[in-house]
């Protein structure tokens, strides 16, 4: 140490400089207490002070559990959403024209009647009449085993495109009006339109050919359906 006056060296814990005789302010070292006291805790840290936490070995692959367990977790959602896009894509226009083509091959005439848009402003003398006609229609197919098979193209919205009847009128504004000039309408709305188009195949037995030729060539002949949605269901028009 020196001499907190003149500078001169000093021994350690001098407490008056031989030199000038300035006292000198020497300072006690406190050792350092490491031996659990009675503030302690029993595990030797300060009562405000707490250990360090040790490195946990299972810490990685905790994390990686985790992210196994969210890789699943978005996995599942992604799945879900594919699975509900293609649910309610059946559930449009297409539907339509599947639940027609279903009514036709189970020889279901009241059911194939009501897909149709038309059906919805008939009244109940006239629906039957129309029933009865597609029952007439079933007889040779049943004895055919007539069945049609549907391979979806393409769909096109159509809804607020120029109508080709009347060009100040959009497709949608087109059947709204015609659905309003019906003798039964009641409040219904016209809230899409769309061309689907498609290609039908018929499968039969050919012993009975003669008596299904009509229907095959019309069927066939078939490649667009313009469906219609009313009041949140598809119909088709034709």
């Amino acid at each position: 140490m020196f001499c907190q006056n003149c500078g001169k060296p000093l021994s350690d814990n001098t407490k008056f400089c031989p030199a000038c005789g300035a006292k000198q302010d020497v300072q006690q070292e406190v050792p350092v207490q490491t031996t659990a006291t009675h503030g302690d805790q029993p595990n030797g840290y300060p009562v405000n002070q707490a250990p360090m936490p040790a490195n946990n070995p299972n810490k990685k692959s905790n994390l990686g559990v985790k992210i196994t367990v969210l890789v699943a977790v978005v996995a599942v959602v992604v799945a879900g959403a594919i699975i509900a896009v293609s649910v309610f894509s059946n559930m449009g226009a297409k539907s339509a024209v599947n639940r027609f083509v279903d009514a036709i091959n189970d020889y279901d005439a009241e059911e194939a009647v009501e897909c149709f848009a038309y059906s919805q402003f008939l009244d109940e003398d006239y629906l039957e009449d129309e029933v009865d006609d597609y029952d007439d229609n079933f007889d040779d197919m049943k004895d055919a085993d007539f069945e049609i098979d549907v391979e979806f193209k393409s769909e096109k919205d159509i809804t607020d495109d120029d109508c080709d009847h009347d060009e100040d009128q959009t497709w949608k504004e087109y059947y709204q009006e015609s659905c309003e000039e019906t003798d039964n309408y009641d409040d219904q709305e016209v809230q899409a339109v769309k061309e689907v188009r498609v290609k039908l195949t018929c499968d039969y037995d050919e012993d009975y050919e003669d008596d299904v030729e009509d229907d095959v060539e019309d069927i066939e002949d078939k490649d667009e359906f313009t469906c219609i949605k009313i009041d949140g269901d598809w119909y088709i028009l034709e």
